[in-house]
């Protein structure tokens, strides 16, 4: 019996995999058909093709396919012209580097964009301009759909290592997307931090690392800022991840503790370690396609972002997905509520998380890998009593525009009344091996109830202040940015399905209290309406 007093155990669960697609790569996450809801697009098994998964009730349905004459080899879908349609940013590999085209699917049209020596990833310039960041013999050069040819780059960045993880993302707290880039040296490998500065980089830290995992971003320890985040096999403790903090508080403008005492690094110096597995096991860093990351998501809901890791069982040679919960920062704990899943002759080369249907609680995505390339889906069946909020940014250049893309190195703040804690969210990187993530972020929000604060919205422009969300944001709901014609604008989507969770609470309460005045006030007029009965002996003074 769980009594009013005890807390809620959270539980946190998947179903079986079902098949949702055979001869099937999934390559990225976005939004072709709809704003709000999130495709998948991929490749077929002879990487000919750009197919698009479209959401069709609770289901997937195939909706584009366009032929390439590119090896499609990795995919970032994006307005990268500025035509208002979206545009496939088709990635090959090649002996010595990676060839980069764009491909448009009305009118489908082709144009080749460059050449870079590491894989290619995205930012967006002052003026909201997707832009790609290629590297060719060391130099860097900087290419957008309008220009004919890349431009070299006026900064002297490092050079990308192999397998890099770099990214476009705001780690300083003042709102505006910074680069972070994973580049290599004489010493070895050390992360760069430009800091965006009225729309150039400079170079703010470097931080030494002495593992070759891809990291990936979030509020792991609850400080209200980016963290980094590391898989790590080989420690004496055991597989586990190792963290870099942020040192620096995320203000988003607003008027934070001082601060003018703290290093001017973003990072600490050296990382924090949590073990998770078991010494027979270990987590899957690297395969065939490039870095595997983590699959991050607060999946209970409890403000702190959890991860599903790639394992593989030393003793067997089995890989599976494992599910880990970031215990308030404090620690990680590995749980058992993916299930084993048998693939066949097939690989679990991928696990992602994708959004489900009606913004309920996001399932899983793994991609089995083999003879006939297959993804299936796990059902999200966990029971939390958490709740969450949906963000996305998207831009259109005229209000005419069909397609609205999603705005690169935006950076979202949900701050919750109740205990004043300060949830992120933001546009994940976009590169070849960035990790499949929705475009439509969510950001947990613990057990808050009906209003949750302020929400702020930035993007990495200057020119557009930060919007300010205050009014009527309730949980379970989602909130998109769209900004036209210079502005900032709101639009909120109400989830009617969970929603109800929030609203029938309150209802109720709210019934009890009107129940209990009408009660209160009903019988006090019944009995001062009521006669009592007189006789001799209770007579008022004025009869005697």
């Amino acid at each position: 019996m769980l009594w009013p007093w005890r807390r809620k155990d959270e539980d946190v669960a998947f179903d079986k995999a079902v098949l949702l697609m055979e001869n099937f790569i999934p390559l990225s996450y976005g939004c072709a058909q709809k704003q709000r809801s999130t495709d998948i697009i991929g490749t077929n098994p002879e990487r000919n093709k750009i197919l698009v998964l479209t959401r069709e009730g609770a289901g997937y349905v195939q909706k584009q396919a366009l032929d390439t004459e590119h090896a499609v080899d990795y995919i970032i879908a994006t307005d990268f012209s500025q035509s208002g349609l979206l545009d496939y940013l088709v990635i090959s590999k090649k002996a010595s580097g990676f060839g980069v085209s764009i491909y448009t699917a009305s009118p489908q049209t082709q144009k080749e964009v460059g050449w870079s020596d590491t894989m290619p990833f995205l930012f967006s310039t002052g003026d909201l301009v997707p832009t790609l960041f290629l590297q060719k013999n060391r130099q860097t050069f900087f290419a957008t759909g309008q220009s004919a040819t890349p431009e070299l780059a006026q900064a002297s960045f490092g050079a990308l290592r192999e397998n890099h993880t770099s990214a476009f993302i705001d780690v300083n707290g003042d709102g505006v997307a910074d680069l972070v880039l994973d580049t290599k040296d004489s010493r070895g490998r050390c992360l760069e931090v430009w800091l965006n500065v009225n729309n150039t980089f400079e170079k703010s830290s470097t931080i030494r690392v002495d593992n070759n995992s891809p990291f990936v971003f979030g509020d792991f320890l609850g400080h209200g800022s980016v963290d980094l985040l590391f898989p790590v096999n080989g420690h004496e403790s055991g597989p586990g991840v190792a963290i870099f903090q942020n040192t620096r508080p995320f203000s988003h403008g607003k008027t934070l503790p001082d601060t003018e005492n703290q290093d001017s690094s973003c990072f600490a110096p050296e990382p924090v370690f949590f073990p998770v597995l078991e010494k027979n096991e270990e987590i899957v860093i690297y395969n065939s396609n490039g870095p595997v990351f983590p699959a991050v998501f607060d999946v209970n809901s409890d403000t702190y972002p959890d991860l599903v890791l790639l394992v593989r069982d030393n003793n067997t040679g089995e890989v599976y997905p494992r599910s880990v919960i970031n215990q308030e920062g404090k620690a990680f704990q590995s749980t058992d509520s993916v299930p084993y899943t048998d693939l066949g002759d097939l690989t679990v080369t991928s696990v992602s998380y994708l959004d489900a249907y009606s913004n309920k609680a996001s399932d899983l995505l793994i991609y089995g890998e083999g003879a006939t390339p297959a993804i299936y889906t796990l059902k999200n069946v966990s029971d939390i009593t958490g709740y969450h909020l949906s963000m996305s940014s998207l831009s259109a250049h005229s209000p005419r525009d069909a397609y609205a893309s999603g705005v690169v190195g935006s950076t979202y703040a949900c701050r919750i009344v109740e205990t004043g804690r300060m949830v992120l969210g933001f546009y994940p990187p976009q590169s070849g091996y960035a990790p499949l993530q929705s475009p439509i972020s969510s950001m947990g929000l613990g057990r808050t109830t009906v209003f949750i604060g302020a929400v702020y919205t930035t993007v990495p422009s200057r020119t557009y202040p930060t919007s300010i969300q205050t009014d009527k944001i309730v949980p379970n709901s989602e909130l998109l940015m769209s900004i036209r014609g210079g502005k900032i604008k709101p639009a909120l989507y109400l989830n009617p399905d969970t929603y109800w969770t929030v609203a029938i609470p309150i209802f109720i309460t709210l019934l009890l209290v009107f129940g209990l005045a009408s009660a209160y006030f009903s019988y006090r007029e019944r009995k001062r309406a009521t006669k009592p009965y007189r006789n001799r002996y209770n007579l008022s003074f004025h009869a005697l």
